[in-house]
């Protein structure tokens, strides 16, 4: 459906409270389109509606949308800005913006997040995913990050957790299951990754010894695996 010269295809956001956000973005014409549904709730307008419908319409003047044509701000979901075509930001999930700079910034916060229920996912505030018994991944994640539990490091020690709550702990997720020794530090000589400098690393140095280049057992890289390889293991040795 092409709306007074707009996209064809609108961008759809879940602003929350019941409210979606359809926005039809600038065509050929320099014209788009924004429509408000809310579900539940009566016609109470909500408290952030003045706000949002300015945003809109500031963006445009009696010949349609300002610097159509030309790279503009390109806002995101999770706050985040860019500069680029009106087409290029609408292919990329984004909202063109009046102006031509991201400086100073022109992007709301965002206010919602991915809220996982277990494998499940839905975008919710903090407060609402904290009542209703989910883990919130923080302002701006999205739903598309997944929710299905995977390995997270958190230093040495391995969770299993959903990607986005495994990254607001700081944490590195590597998916998969905690295997032994999945989150430990490299120790220099554990050749065979099992946590332990040992008599099979020993062996693994020997077995090598002599020119080699580029191989893992030349600990020191110097091209050769000798006594220096040696004694990194052995001063390691557990």
């Amino acid at each position: 459906m092409n709306k007074n010269q707009s996209e064809a295809t609108p961008e759809v956001v879940n602003l929350g409270s019941g409210v979606t956000r359809y926005t039809w973005g600038p065509g050929v014409g320099c014209h788009g389109v924004q429509h408000f549904r809310r579900q539940g709730g009566g016609h109470d307008v909500p408290g952030f509606a003045a706000s949002a419908i300015w945003d809109f319409v500031s963006a445009y003047d009696i010949d349609g949308e300002i610097g159509c044509g030309g790279p503009r701000p390109c806002c995101f979901f999770d706050g985040s800005c860019t500069v680029e075509l009106p087409a290029d930001c609408s292919a990329s999930g984004g909202t063109s913006n009046a102006g031509d700079s991201c400086e100073p910034q022109p992007c709301p916060e965002p206010s919602t997040g991915a809220c996982c229920f277990g494998s499940n996912c839905s975008l919710l505030s903090p407060e609402s995913c904290a009542s209703s018994g989910g883990s919130f991944t923080g302002l701006g994640s999205v739903c598309e990050s997944g929710c299905e539990p995977g390995a997270c490091c958190l230093g040495e020690t391995c969770a299993l957790l959903a990607p986005g709550v495994c990254t607001s702990l700081g944490g590195t997720f590597g998916g998969g299951a905690c295997a032994k020794n999945s989150c430990s530090v490299s120790i220099p000589g554990d050749l065979d990754g099992d946590g332990v400098v040992g008599f099979n690393d020993l062996v693994q140095i020997l077995g090598v010894w002599g020119i080699c280049s580029g191989c893992p057992e030349d600990l020191v890289e110097d091209g050769v695996v000798g006594l220096n390889d040696l004694l990194v293991v052995l001063s390691n040795w557990s």
